[in-house]
C-alpha cells in the first residue's frame, strides 16, 4: 500500500492527513520557512525525491523497520491481553514524546511512521497467531519422531457452547515445548466417540501421527476415561504407547471432597463464607474495611467455583 509522503522532510504520512486542512498545519508547523514558496518550488522538490535513489532505499528501509515494529508492538499488546487501541492511544505516543526529549525530533519522526491503528493491530495479531499454527503444525507433522503429550478438557462456556481444549507438549531440539494446539466447539452431544472424532479429524488433516503420542491427561469423566468408548479407550487404540494422567486440578477437587469430617466442615464454612461476602458489594466493601482496620495484606477474596 502506497502512503502519502512530504517531499520536505520526507516524513510518511497517514490518509487522513490528506485532507487540506492537515497538509496546511503540517507545512505551517514543521516546514515554517517554505510555506510561502511558489507550487514550482516544491514540484522541483517532488522530482528530486523521486530521482534519488538514496532516498528511495531510505524510503524502502524505513518502511520495512516500520512493519517489523508494528508486528512487535502488536505481538505485546496480545501477549499482555490489552485492547487494540492502546498501541495507538497510549504506547506509541508515549515513545514518541520519550525519544523527542532524549534522541530529538529526528527520531520521533521515524517512530510516526509505525502503522499502530486498531484494525493494523487486530490484522497484525491474525498473522501472528497463524505463523505461530504453522510452525506448530510443521514440527508435529514432520517425518521425524518428535513425541508429544496432549492434554485435552471438554467444557461448557456462558453460552451453553461444549467447547473441546487441547494442549501439547512436546520434545523439539532437546527441550520439551508446551503449547495450545487446538480448540473446537462441539455442535450436539459430547461423547466420547464426538470428542475422539474432533480430534481425530484436526490431526489427519493437519498429518499428525497418532504413533507420537506417549501420553494423554484428562479429567475422570465417563466420556474421557469409559472403559468401553471413552477418549482415552480410543486413543490407546491409535498409539498404543501413550499412558494416561488423571488432571491434577481434578484430583485436588476429588481429595477436597473426600477428606475428613472435621477438615471437611471447615471447608465447607469457609466456602460459605468466602461466598457469602462477595455475593453483595456492600458485604465486599464492609470486608475490604474491616481488612483495612486490622491492618491486613490481603483486603479481597477470590469467588469460589467447583470443578464439573
Amino acid at each position: 500500500m502506497v502512503q502519502p509522503q512530504c517531499v520536505v522532510c520526507g516524513e510518511i504520512l497517514a490518509n487522513e492527513s490528506l485532507k487540506s486542512s492537515k497538509l496546511k498545519r503540517h507545512l505551517d508547523t514543521k516546514h515554517p520557512n517554505v510555506k510561502n514558496k511558489p507550487i514550482e518550488y516544491f514540484k522541483r522538490l517532488n522530482d528530486q525525491f523521486k530521482s534519488s535513489t538514496n532516498a528511495m532505499k531510505m524510503y524502502c528501509h524505513n518502511t520495512v523497520s516500520a512493519v517489523k515494529a508494528s508486528y512487535l508492538l502488536a505481538y505485546k499488546i496480545a501477549k499482555n491481553n490489552k485492547p487494540h487501541t492502546i498501541g495507538e492511544n497510549l504506547i506509541l505516543p508515549a515513545a514518541i514524546n520519550r525519544c523527542t526529549e532524549i534522541l530529538g525530533q529526528e527520531a520521533a519522526n521515524k517512530l510516526k511512521t509505525i502503522p499502530a491503528s486498531n484494525n493494523t493491530v487486530q490484522r497484525r495479531i491474525v498473522d501472528i497467531s497463524e505463523n505461530i499454527k504453522q510452525q506448530l503444525l510443521t514440527i508435529l507433522s514432520s517425518k521425524s519422531i518428535f513425541p508429544f503429550f496432549i492434554q485435552l478438557d471438554e467444557s461448557t462456556n456462558v453460552q451453553n457452547k461444549a467447547i473441546l481444549s487441547v494442549f501439547i507438549r512436546y520434545y523439539y531440539n532437546k527441550n520439551i515445548h508446551g503449547d495450545f494446539l487446538y480448540c473446537n466447539s462441539l455442535s450436539t452431544t459430547t461423547t466420547g466417540a464426538d470428542i475422539y472424532s474432533s480430534l481425530d479429524n484436526f490431526f489427519l488433516e493437519n498429518s499428525i501421527q497418532w504413533t507420537n503420542c506417549v501420553g494423554v491427561t484428562t479429567d475422570g469423566s465417563a466420556s474421557m476415561t469409559g472403559k468401553h468408548v471413552g477418549v482415552v479407550r480410543r486413543i490407546k487404540e491409535v498409539a498404543p504407547d501413550a499412558e494416561w494422567t488423571h488432571c491434577m486440578l481434578h484430583r485436588e477437587a476429588f481429595v477436597s471432597k473426600k477428606m475428613s469430617t472435621e477438615l471437611n466442615k471447615v471447608l465447607s464454612e469457609s466456602v460459605k463464607i468466602i461466598n457469602f461476602i462477595k455475593s453483595g458489594a456492600l458485604n465486599s466493601r464492609l470486608f475490604y474495611k474491616l481488612c483495612e482496620e486490622n491492618e491486613q495484606n490481603v483486603k479481597s477474596l477470590l469467588l469460589h467455583s467447583e470443578v464439573r
